[in-house]
């Protein structure tokens, strides 16, 4: 009786083996097919031209550097952004935004304004909570080159269209927060995973740290010029 026994128990567990190997190849096919689709989502992600996101350009061309101006104060205001989102789709092909523009081989994009004037912005990364980092430099036609740190996002959702009537998806960049620097200010500006800081210059003896919730000073051990 004893052995009898055993043999059940022995097929017993040779079941469970199975039962046990077979769930585990069900489990890993699965998070193969979860992972790839996940890649597959990712790379259709990458090479869609409408989202902007991927590298801070829309339709395939960097974004109009007059549609980045819109977050600008005047210069001679001390105030900040009054202009807090632009609608990227309404301004894509419009007459409005139809000036040409240069784009550089270091990534600046510009556009020479009347009366001297110009205005310029370049991408500088992006951080982990999505947000990208541009620096700019706004010139009024003087001697002046002011420049800034703008931490702007994108959004989309559904908004009325040209008619008022029909609604339509739409893609909107919205500027979070603007951080002066100075008149041809020479600082280095490095985008870290949660933070940016901004090297020394003239307008600052110690290198500042860029967190969303409070700035702060490099200690000495941590400056990086």
């Amino acid at each position: 009786m004893m052995l009898r026994l055993r043999k059940k128990q022995s097929r017993a567990i040779e079941r469970a083996n199975k039962m046990s190997g077979t769930k585990s190849r069900f489990l890993a096919g699965w998070a193969i097919i979860v992972l790839g689709s996940l890649m597959l989502l990712s790379q259709a992600e990458a090479a869609d031209p409408e989202n902007p996101d991927h590298d801070f350009r829309f339709h395939g061309k960097p974004i109009h550097p007059l549609l980045i101006k819109q977050f600008e104060p005047w210069i001679s205001d001390t105030r900040p952004p009054i202009t807090v989102e632009v609608n990227l789709t309404a301004a894509w092909d419009s007459n409005e935004y139809a000036d040409g523009f240069k784009t550089g081989s270091n990534g600046v994009a510009s556009i020479d304004l009347p009366d001297g004037a110009s205005y310029a912005y370049r991408h500088l990364g992006r951080l982990s909570d999505g947000l990208h980092v541009l620096r700019t430099s706004d010139s009024g036609g003087g001697s002046g080159v002011f420049e800034a740190i703008l931490f702007v996002r994108f959004r989309t959702s559904l908004a009325y269209l040209a008619d008022g009537v029909k609604q339509g998806e739409q893609i909107f960049l919205q500027v979070v927060r603007r951080y002066p620097l100075g008149d041809r200010d020479g600082a280095e500006v490095v985008v870290e995973r949660d933070h940016v800081i901004v090297g020394k210059s003239r307008y600052r003896a110690e290198p500042v740290v860029l967190k969303f919730g409070k700035d702060r000073t490099l200690p000495d051990k941590q400056k990086t010029n």
